[in-house]
């Protein structure tokens, strides 16, 4: 009977960590860039899924390698390859605390990716400045192969998260802009106060059995 009292709270313990190790992946409802080469290679048909060849688990998925100007990619209009802005609306709210980023992955020219980029977190969808944000620099480009999984980033979790604004900083070059897909992550949850004392419940027992 001893042996039960130790056990059952270690093993609600365990189950509530291995709950936690399963972060969800976030799929946004919509996507709206400031620019766009033309509705074919727009945000909205090229960014949510289509160019997906293998989904699960987000950190290997890989992507598909059409030629660019095909539907697998969005890139952006010539005058705004500058600095382009995606709009996310991530259909719910979230406390996000990773990014998935697929960049420029054509099979016959990865030159228009990006560099650098800045994720703005907004709870209302407006963007009118005091939002949230993080920076990432020297991210890797796409391979042009179709087993290209991506870059994965850890983000300092932002609560309250209703849309994300994917903005490009700095981008290789070339005569456009251009991303392949974008998801994002829950923010997994610290450990419990009941899952620590369960390890520390579990140390103890080894310890007196010794």
């Amino acid at each position: 009977m001893k042996t039960r009292k130790h056990i059952l709270p270690l093993a609600a313990a365990m189950g509530s960590l291995a709950l936690s190790a399963n972060a969800a992946v976030i799929i946004p409802v919509s996507a709206t860039a400031s620019s766009e080469f033309n509705a074919t290679n727009g945000a909205a048909s090229n960014l949510l899924g289509p160019g997906f060849t293998a989904l699960d688990p987000i950190v290997t998925s890989t992507h598909a390698n059409g030629p660019w100007g095909s539907s697998d990619h969005w890139f952006s209009s010539g005058a705004d390859k500058a600095n382009p802005t995606i709009d996310l609306d991530l259909g719910g709210t979230f406390t996000v605390g990773e990014a998935h980023v697929w960049n420029w992955n054509p099979s016959n020219d990865t030159n228009w990716g990006v560099t650098d980029f800045t994720l703005i977190f907004s709870t209302d969808g407006l963007f009118d400045g005091g939002e949230a944000s993080q920076s990432f620099t020297n991210i890797g480009q796409g391979t042009g192969l179709a087993t290209y999984t991506g870059e994965h980033f850890t983000l300092t979790p932002v609560a309250g998260v209703t849309h994300i604004r994917f903005q490009v900083d700095t981008a290789t070059g070339g005569s456009f802009t251009g991303l392949s897909e974008l998801r994002f992550s829950e923010a997994i949850p610290e450990p419990s106060a009941a899952a620590l004392l369960g390890l520390g419940g579990l140390a103890l027992l080894r310890r007196r059995r010794k």
